[in-house]
């Protein structure tokens, strides 16, 4: 720095002169001003020697000595202190920098504020009110200046407040929103606050060189980062004690050394008067020449007033800067200008003072250029690549008034991985990754990590294999281990980076990629109520990913690097399961070492490691075969069972490679009760290899077995002699014979596992006892029915033999097969027992929805079917514990099922008029129903509390009550079909109402399941007898019934057809009043109430300022209004509901200006909405065009439907009188990134064009669509 003397030319103004470099930090967001204790005594608050008198005279009392008041203020607040901690009495700090809110200080703080704030965001003070807190708190979240528009502002950013000095981070200046770093403490935080000689040494211990690169972050280097970097700094309402501070920090520290061409530092300081030329001139020399700060005097005769008037002149001359300081264009003009030696210098400037979606398209332009590398060292040094350029994670409302985050890509991600390749940039690239993988540590809840850290695993992926080192390798390790799983940077890291590793035979690089294994595959556990109730191991990434990776490269690190990646493998093994104490889980967590359906579905983390150990070994062999024999010789005497049982499965697999291990495996304890799996497929696989003398050892071995129990023990060597039955050895063949005759059931399926998982459900109907042609044969010979009920199943063998179920399938398969064979036989089932009554009832059930017999075949059934099903249901067995299943290998819980399958023979033989059962039956059909009606239970359905009520109709028509009750309905309307005369209605009617009546009693209790079908066919009911029927529904829906009722029934009106008729109806019982002041928790039922509304409006029963619209608008229901305006446009391509187009635009106009005047922060679907409804609009005249402005400029903000919008946008533009509204409204918005699916937007722009040029170029531009800005340009 060059030292600066006396100057003549110096004067001191009133209002000093604007430093350039302030002047362009501040218009650039670059300028960071230090707030000392002259602005806060400004505000009326004490100076350094009130504040330590202050704080004497509250530990002493108004006795404090003068002497005492004398001495210098820390010394003073030294003594407070230490008086303080002995005293244990403390000081109120906030009492003694309480704020002073008179008037004249409210506008004083209300000048300081607006002009701290035009000049910066960033601000540091040694102070310790609040009075910045509260100011940037206020404040906006971030000065419009660089990335107005763009997606780095689409988040509103809150203030970062900073009231620790151990908290005061450099990474942190670069905060988006505003930021106030308090070094020396709060009064927030009474704990924190510097005031002693001893708390200032210990904050600015200066410390050693070697020091300085540490990762400490003490208040030194916080300063020398700041004082180095790109900000200027600009001290405000300091005096010399503050100075002196100052000075240490700034001499001591590199600063002073500071060789940059640009001063940086300035303070700015008020003197009395002019005559202080000289003061002033000696201090601007002591200030310069020793710490490097360049004065800004100014005359201050106003009691420090005078520094408002400065600071507002300084304000006033911040050019408000255009909301894109730098645009593609400019970008562009500089790259065309190839002959310019600081091309890439400018480029990285302005790329440096560009929004978002400039940054995009900049990089997209020098990926076109012949050497995009040559950009690198200056985009690094105008700080492009820091955490400061990538966007924060945006905060976004859902529709269920929770918040969701939306993520930006880095603009210059692709770029970095894209240069990565070059030796030259491996370096700085790598520091880059680790500076932001660093910082994400504390800072995981700002940016989606996933796609940076990705996109830092690719750029490994590039770099020469040589410039990674171990540490940097390490850094991977912080991407593992994100919040959400980041599978990609995995993903990146096992199918690039590591396979690059273990190509060739370069050793270090195989100690690289065993570097990455080791990270990769670390475990951390949960707790969990697993086999042993104890703790689960999990993987840091997905497990089907792990799994995929560790079967697609775990032989290939075996083959490259041997036992030191099974060292890996085998120490993760033992992690995972660490609580398999005796080998006991072993066999349930990995039945099978090799490759076998039946290690599906079980513990996919060990899993995976056991075959990643496994198929490394594979591999190890293949390279290093001895050394993996001894290795493989540990592992069978190893403690842990499932790694003894691995050892012998590789021995196995290589069993012509290792031969001579013979020795040892016959050693290792073959036959455990554990190893049983291994060793049973290793023996069958190889015992026929074996020596006669191998062989006649190995029998030894197996005789030698020792067992208390002498049954188990030759089951046990029956399994075993299984294996190697005809396997070239008469001694085991004859032993084997012995055993099996005396122990034929010892043997199962599959002997080799311990535990083995299967099902009966695999072959169905094969499984049945009799096949088809034998039921057939039996009715033929008479016995069928004696057949079935004598057929018992072998309950012995669990569930290996055919059971009852799959006897009633078969036959219930053939009876649909053959219906006509089984016709006279159907009367005999009524001896037959319950589950094949079923089969049969089902199959012909099945055969009238197929129809596929003729009219008197059916007369025929029918009439065998009405008999047997009152047999059935006449019967008072089967009322009794119907749901109980006697059997427990029958799956059918048999006597509820029947009943079921009855009722669902009857509704169907009366639902359909035209398939119908004969008319002579109907009587047999209202006698069984009467029959359910007084025997079956009533109210098995019965919610607690109304949140549990959820489609209530669903579950009557899959429940008994609720079929027995749809099904008297739909017999009652058969039979008044069949009747073509009034009076024959009205006799059937009396015959059934009192069925209905007695569903209304008191004595069956809250009937729920039976109002609810009640009120879905209250329609027809109401035809029937209009009278009763509303008198019935009235009862339901009175505000005395209780609202579990109310809910229940209204779940009906989702099946009930809106009518004119059908509204007032219910509109007469209350159940609109009702049901838009209940808070509905079933969606489906809450929507159909809006939609019934929403028709009612559509067919002018109700007005927008009707009571049913005007109470959804009054509580601001949104989801109302959305399902309503989303019901309209469903209605538009229906031809009958034309006249309905006025009816909407005047709700669509409504709705719009309500929900402009109601401001609603969780307004986005129903805006998207109502965007739909544009289609109903043609002319933007004077009545709309509020509305229509409105709404188009509030869908930017909108993430649901937005590409459809322009197509009505662009089809409003080719009526003449609406595009002057239309250019002026896309005009007035920020419009970014829009997709353009069909050109619908691109020719928007061009039909624009022709109209009016200009407009269309600035569109263009606010687009980003560079050639139609330069179309309309020239």
């Amino acid at each position: 720095m060059i030292s600066v003397g006396l100057s003549e030319d110096f004067k001191i103004k009133p209002i000093p002169d604007l430093p350039s470099q302030i002047q362009e930090a501040a218009e650039h967001g670059e300028l960071v001003v230090f707030i000392g204790a002259g602005c806060s005594c400004l505000l009326g608050y004490p100076n350094w020697k009130e504040y330590s008198n202050e704080v004497l005279t509250q530990i002493l009392g108004e006795k404090t000595s003068c002497k005492l008041q004398e001495f210098d203020a820390r010394v003073k607040l030294s003594i407070a202190s230490e008086m303080e901690s002995n005293n244990k009495k403390a000081i109120d700090y906030k009492k003694i920098l309480a704020a002073n809110n008179d008037a004249e200080t409210n506008i004083k703080r209300k000048r300081l504020n607006n002009a701290l704030l035009k000049l910066t965001n960033h601000f540091v003070t040694t102070n310790y009110d609040r009075e910045l807190d509260m100011m940037i708190s206020k404040s906006p979240a971030r000065r419009e200046i660089l990335y107005d528009i763009t997606p780095y502002d689409t988040q509103k950013y809150t203030a970062k407040i900073i009231l620790s000095p151990s908290e005061c981070l450099f990474s942190s200046i670069g905060y988006k929103g505003g930021v106030v770093f308090h070094i020396h403490g709060s009064v927030e935080k009474p704990e924190t606050m510097v005031q002693t000689l001893k708390d200032y040494i210990s904050l600015y211990h200066v410390r050693q060189a070697e020091e300085c690169d540490s990762d400490s972050n003490g208040i030194t280097y916080f300063l020398e980062q700041l004082f180095h970097s790109h900000f200027t700094v600009l001290f405000l309402g300091y005096g010399l004690n503050e100075m002196e501070i100052l000075e240490y920090i700034l001499s001591k520290s590199t600063a002073v050394k500071n060789n940059s061409e640009t001063q940086k530092l300035f303070i700015l300081k008020g003197f009395y008067t002019e005559n202080e030329k000289e003061l002033a001139d000696y201090l601007r020399i002591y200030y310069m020449n020793h710490c490097g700060v360049e004065l800004i005097p100014f005359i201050d005769n106003k009691n420090r007033d005078q520094l408002l008037n400065v600071l507002e002149s300084f304000a006033a001359k911040i050019k408000a800067l255009s909301n894109k300081l730098v645009n593609v264009r400019q970008l562009n003009c500089v790259l065309k200008n190839v002959t310019s030696p600081s091309r890439e210098a400018e480029f990285a400037r302005l790329m440096a003072h560009s929004g978002y979606s400039e940054q995009l398209e900049g990089y997209e332009r020098i990926f076109k250029e012949a050497n995009p590398e040559c950009f690198f060292e200056h985009l690094h040094a105008n700080k492009l690549f820091s955490i400061d350029f990538i966007p924060y994670l945006e905060k976004v409302k859902a529709n269920d008034e929770g918040f969701s985050y939306k993520s930006h890509i880095w603009p210059a991600q692709e770029y970095l991985i894209n240069v990565s390749s070059c030796r030259n940039k491996v370096k700085a690239i790598i520091k880059i990754i680790s500076d932001v993988s660093l910082y994400s540590i504390d800072h995981e809840d700002e940016y989606s990590y996933t796609h940076i850290f990705a996109g830092f695993a690719a750029m490994y992926a590039n770099m020469p294999l040589k410039m990674l080192t171990m540490k940097a390798l390490d850094i991977s390790d912080i991407w593992l281990k994100t919040k959400a799983r980041n599978t990609s940077s995995v993903n990146i890291i096992f199918k690039k980076l590591i396979p690059k590793f273990l190509k060739g035979n370069n050793l270090r690089n195989h100690r690289k990629a065993c570097r990455l294994l080791k990270i990769l595959t670390q475990l951390y556990w949960i707790e969990i109520k697993n086999l042993d109730c104890r703790m689960q191991p999990k993987i840091y990434m997905e497990e089907y990913w792990f799994n995929e990776h560790i079967n697609q490269t775990a032989r290939l690190f075996g083959i490259k690097a041997g036992i030191a990646a099974v060292n890996i493998f085998l120490d993760r093994l033992r992690e995972a399961s660490k609580y398999d104490i005796n080998g006991s889980l072993s066999v349930i967590w990995r039945p099978a070492i090799e490759d076998h359906s039946q290690n599906e579905h079980k513990d996919k983390i060990i899993g995976t490691l056991v075959v990643g150990l496994r198929d490394c070994l594979c591999g190890s062999i293949e390279k290093q075969r001895e050394d993996t024999k001894l290795f493989l010789n540990k592992l069978l005497r190893d403690q842990s069972i499932i790694i003894r049982r691995v050892a012998l499965s590789v021995i196995d697999s290589n069993w012509p490679l290792l031969k001579d291990m013979w020795d040892e495996v016959i050693k290792a304890g073959l036959f455990e009760y554990y190893m049983r799996h291994e060793t049973y497929v290793f023996l069958n696989n190889n015992f026929s290899s074996f020596s006669k003398e191998q062989q006649s050892l190995l029998l030894s071995k197996l005789s030698d077995i020792e067992s208390d129990d002498i049954e188990d023990l030759e089951r046990t060597q029956l399994i075993f002699l299984q294996a190697i039955y005809d396997k070239g050895s008469k001694d085991a063949d004859e032993r084997y014979r012995m055993l099996i005759s005396k122990h034929k059931y010892a043997i199962t399926e599959h002997p080799d596992f311990i535990f083995y998982m299967g099902t009966r459900w695999l072959k169905g109907t094969e499984r049945s006892p009799y096949s088809g042609d034998d039921l057939l044969s039996f009715i033929s010979n008479n016995c069928l029915i004696e057949k079935l009920n004598g057929f018992i199943p072998d309950i012995d063998d669990g569930w290996r033999s055919p059971k009852i179920d799959d006897l009633a399938s078969m036959l219930e398969k053939t009876i649909e097969n053959n219906p006509i064979v089984f016709i006279p036989y159907i009367c005999r089932f009524k001896k037959a027992n319950d589950p094949f009554q079923y089969a049969l009832v089902r199959a012909f059930y099945n055969l009238w929805n197929k129809n596929t017999l003729d009219e008197l075949q059916w007369q025929r059934i029918w009439e065998e079917l009405m008999s047997l099903l009152v047999s059935i249901i006449d019967n008072e067995e089967i009322w009794n514990d119907r749901n109980v299943d006697n059997d427990k290998f029958t799956p059918i819980p048999q006597k509820g099922w029947l009943l079921n399958s009855v009722i669902d023979l009857l509704k169907a033989g009366v639902e359909n008029g035209e398939h119908a059962y004969p008319e002579r039956f109907l009587s047999q059909g209202y006698c069984l129903l009467n029959i359910f009606l007084n025997k079956m239970k009533r109210n098995e359905y019965c919610p607690d509390t109304i949140e549990e009520i959820n489609d209530v109709f669903g579950i009557a028509i899959n429940n008994l009550e609720g079929k027995v009750f749809e099904t008297l309905i739909y017999q009652l309307l058969h039979e008044c079909r069949l009747t073509n005369n009034a009076s024959g209605i009205t006799v059937i009617w009396e015959k059934y109402r009192q069925l209905f009546e007695n569903e209304f009693l008191h004595e069956h209790g809250p009937n729920y399941l039976f109002y609810n079908i009640f009120v879905c066919y209250f329609a027809h009911l109401y035809y029937l007898d209009a009278v009763w029927t509303e008198k019935k529904l009235k009862t339901i829906f009175s505000e005395t019934q209780d609202k579990k009722v109310f809910l229940c029934a209204l779940d009906g009106l989702k099946y009930t057809n809106f009518t004119t008729g059908n509204f007032n109806l219910l509109k007469k019982t209350q159940v609109w009043d009702r049901s838009t002041e209940l808070t509905i928790s079933d969606i489906n039922v809450r929507q159909e109430v809006f939609k019934w509304i929403g028709f009612a409006y559509l067919t002018k029963i109700e007005k927008i300022e009707g009571p049913y619209l005007k109470k959804l608008y009054d509580r601001r229901d949104v989801e109302a209004l959305s399902t309503i305006t989303d019901q309209f446009c469903r209605e538009i391509n229906n031809d009958e509901k034309a006249e309905f187009c006025e009816r909407v635009l005047a709700f669509w106009r409504y709705t719009v200006m309500w929900l402009k005047s109601a401001k609603l922060e969780n307004a986005n679907k129903l805006v998207s909405v109502l965007c739909t409804l544009l289609v109903y609009l043609e002319r933007i005249n004077c009545e709309n065009k509020e509305a229509f402005v409105f709404l188009i400029t509030q869908r930017q903000n909108d993430d649901f439907m937005t590409d459809f919008i322009w197509e009505d946008v662009s089809r409003l533009f080719d009526i003449p009188e609406n595009q002057d509204v239309i250019i002026s409204t896309l005009l007035s918005m920020n419009l970014n990134n829009e997709i353009d699916y069909d050109n619908t937007i691109h020719n928007l722009i061009e039909k624009i064009g022709v109209v009016n040029r200009i407009a269309a170029r600035d569109i263009a531009e606010k687009l980003g669509y560079t050639e139609l800005y330069l179309k309309f340009s020239q």
